[in-house]
């Protein structure tokens, strides 16, 4: 439970999903080069849909289901799958969430939140930077909001979720981004060599 797994090791259903993909194009009769042809196909068109799917969140917008501010900021923000689990949390905070008890110690705030079905929850937060941790780990191994802390964010009056809690692999120009390493190479490019490096300034110069 607190080990991030991007909900991948969840249930079956990403295995089942892929094996659905996958049976479209191959089967046990084919040979080696047939099978190399059409797992490569195969790949395509799953890239394709990957593609439609974030052309979508950079250019069309969810509905709404709240009126509350922070879910308004998260699609804006996240991709529509992950705004979908998102938007989840953010109505079970709504309906299903009831704070019973709060304890505080300096900076830090205990809350206990317990649901319809009688299930208790506690959530520790630093109220210095409304960082906070619930005993259900959610975050920590989904990487999104679960609705105990949402519920103990909305009570403390934050319209917004704090930018600590956002990845940013779920953000919609995440792939748009630049990322460095020490050296400044592209991480997804070959190291440069130095050599090379110094030639190339030498012929711009």
């Amino acid at each position: 439970m607190d080990i991030f797994l991007a909900g991948i090791l969840r249930t079956t259903s990403r295995s089942e999903s892929a094996n659905s993909l996958f049976n479209r194009f191959i089967h046990r009769k084919l040979n080696f080069v047939e099978f190399w042809l059409r797992f490569d196909t195969a790949l395509e068109c799953h890239r394709e849909e990957e593609f439609k799917a974030d052309n979508a969140s950079l250019h069309t917008t969810p509905k709404l289901m709240t009126p509350w501010v922070m879910e308004k900021q998260c699609s804006l923000i996240y991709t529509h799958e992950v705004f979908s689990k998102f938007q989840g949390q953010r109505v079970a905070a709504r309906d299903h969430c009831i704070i019973q008890e709060i304890s505080e110690c300096e900076d830090m705030e205990n809350v206990t939140i317990s649901s319809l079905i009688g299930k208790e929850r506690v959530v520790q937060m630093n109220k210095s930077n409304m960082f906070g941790t619930c005993s259900c780990k959610f975050y920590e191994s989904y990487g999104i909001l679960c609705h105990h802390i949402i519920q103990v964010l909305r009570a403390e009056k934050q319209n917004e979720i704090p930018l600590i809690y956002i990845m940013n692999r779920w953000k919609k120009r995440c792939k748009r981004e630049l990322y460095f390493n020490e050296e400044g190479n592209l991480l997804d490019e070959k190291s440069k060599d130095p050599m090379e490096v110094a030639m190339r300034k030498k012929i711009l110069d």
